[in-house]
């Protein structure tokens, strides 16, 4: 019996699935035109943002030295970061 992603890209496939997607993909574009759409995902975007900054949420990053962000804790182990 084939799993559930086999039989969703053979739907994908099909000329059916193949209409379906086009019919998809042109609403979405066409509600992506929309201004009423861009403040409301604007809107969303400015809250998820805001509740994660008061969470904590987001994951501090080492930056592209390999250095951990500026006033980032020490390593939990208490070792200095390693030197690049």
């Amino acid at each position: 019996m084939p799993g559930l992603f086999d039989r969703v890209a053979r739907l994908a496939r099909s000329p059916k699935g193949q209409q379906v997607i086009a019919q998809a993909t042109a609403k979405a574009q066409q509600l992506a035109k929309d201004p009423k759409n861009a403040a409301r995902v604007q809107r969303l975007r400015e809250e998820v943002t805001r509740r994660m900054g008061q969470q904590g949420g987001g994951r501090s990053r080492p930056s592209a030295d390999g250095q951990p962000p500026a006033g980032s804790p020490p390593p939990a182990d208490g070792r200095p970061p390693a030197a690049s």
